[in-house]
């Protein structure tokens, strides 16, 4: 039987933010031995036939489950992700994501929509644009719209156009045709609320409603949005396509947003493959961390 140094490692840029702290406080009370590495005390050493990551130029503890936090959908993390991917391949550990990780080294909003839409599962309207001008002659008969950097998170790098001087606002930023191809466009949809549906294991833990704030048009817990717990098991439709996300991106845990378009009919706005959990907890009552902790340690 595979002898393990530890049950679970956890990967993270911040280990006083919430989601650590409550891993942290669950295992304990659960008796599970996790481990909190920051990513930068990580080395990785390449030798003819051999590879390694170290903890500060020791070897690196072997843990039965890994939970990869914080490294985002950027590009410039697929180094340290491979690494830690390959490298709990060769231990036989258990990578939360492992498979859509490697099938995907970054899920962004583009890489999403293309295989949503492709899959039959249903998106928001939504368009990519390699130039300034083509935006711009687009933008004359779509205001208003919502603009998306294609890593951002949190509500992060999320702008709403009305008029042309929001654009110009937004060219002041994204001002060349290479950084307009980092973002996405998509159609204003009229409700300023939706759903964080928490898949894990292939099964709903459960849902929040998230509501913008009067005047807002952003419904994140991170920016202020009011979080209230949802019947998902009630709404068939919601249900099925959280799980058909789910599957399509190969994903053991993962948050799913979810929101109305015109016709009230559920769409998907994005898929987060390390969500936070925060305002999830507090809305819902379900513990999140513990059942985290105890998949990656069984």
């Amino acid at each position: 039987m595979k002898k393990f140094d530890l049950d679970i490692i956890l990967f993270t840029h911040g280990p006083k933010a919430y989601a650590p702290k409550r891993l942290i406080e669950e295992a304990k009370n659960k008796n599970i031995n996790l481990r909190v590495i920051k990513y930068n005390d990580i080395n990785i050493v390449y030798t003819t036939g051999e590879f390694e990551l170290k903890l500060k130029g020791e070897e690196m503890p072997v843990p039965h489950g890994i939970f990869l936090r914080g490294l985002g959908e950027d590009s410039v993390y697929n180094p340290i992700r491979t690494a830690i991917i390959v490298w709990s391949k060769l231990k036989g550990s258990k990578l939360l994501n492992e498979k859509s990780f490697s099938k995907w080294p970054s899920l962004d909003k583009t890489t999403q929509y293309i295989n949503l839409a492709l899959a039959g599962i249903p998106v928001v309207e939504s368009f990519s644009f390699t130039s300034i001008e083509e935006l711009k002659k687009w933008s004359v008969d779509a205001y208003p719209y919502i603009a998306k950097d294609i890593i951002g998170s949190s509500g992060i790098g999320v702008f709403k156009i009305s008029e042309d001087s929001d654009l110009l606002k937004l060219f002041k930023t994204f001002n060349s045709n290479f950084k307009i191809k980092t973002l996405l466009f998509q159609r204003l949809l009229p409700k300023a609320e939706d759903l964080r549906v928490i898949v894990l294991n292939g099964k709903i833990v459960g849902a929040m409603k998230r509501i913008a704030l009067p005047g807002n048009f952003l419904s994140n817990y991170s920016q202020g949005g009011k979080v209230e717990s949802y019947k998902i098991g009630e709404d068939l439709e919601a249900n099925s396509i959280a799980l058909e996300t789910s599957k399509l991106f190969k994903l053991d845990y993962c948050g799913i947003d979810l929101m109305k378009n015109e016709e009230g009919k559920w769409v998907v706005l994005e898929v987060n493959r390390a969500c936070q959990f925060e305002g999830f907890e507090e809305s819902t009552g379900i513990n999140v961390a513990s059942k985290i902790v105890d998949y990656l340690a069984n």
